[in-house]
């Protein structure tokens, strides 16, 4: 996996994002070292009290953005 995430990456351009898979909800993802180089799709509830994927740039970061805006190519991360 690391040859294909650092392919697309480059063919992409900062368009890449992990989506981590884990047993049960609310289990932590602990991947490799390096894939702490790219966000993370992680489920955030709204203002509103929807639950929905944005792209985060880690737990510890405290920024996100909307999924659909990630995937046009713009680096502007809120804070929350």
């Amino acid at each position: 996996m690391p040859w294909e995430l650092g392919y697309f990456d480059g063919f992409h351009q900062g368009r890449i994002a992990i989506l981590p898979l884990v047993s049960s909800e609310g289990a932590g993802f602990d991947g490799q070292e390096y894939l702490r180089l790219y966000p993370v799709v992680e489920r955030l509830e709204t203002d509103s009290g929807d639950v929905r994927p944005f792209v985060t740039k880690g737990p510890a970061s405290r920024t996100y953005m909307d999924l659909s805006t990630f995937r046009t190519g713009s680096t502007t991360y809120k804070r929350y």
